[in-house]
């Protein structure tokens, strides 16, 4: 059960260079990273390369709680 002010945030898709964690716990959020997938594009004649994926954040109390 969700306490007040606690929210999930739903990040959308996001992109990096380096392949993200799948849980990464920071002070007072946990991130998940779901559908993780490598991609490369050309962008003005250079090859770039990375990750996409999808992001949610939670507070840590809200992550705990949706683990049990």
């Amino acid at each position: 059960m969700a306490r007040e002010g606690d929210i999930m945030i739903n990040l959308g898709v996001q992109y990096s260079t380096s392949r993200p964690k799948e849980i990464e716990v920071t002070s007072d959020s946990v991130f998940m990273a779901t559908n993780i997938t490598p991609y490369q594009n050309i962008i003005e004649g250079r090859s770039v390369s990375g990750y996409s994926y999808n992001c949610l954040q939670y507070t840590k109390d809200e992550y705990i709680t949706k683990l049990h």
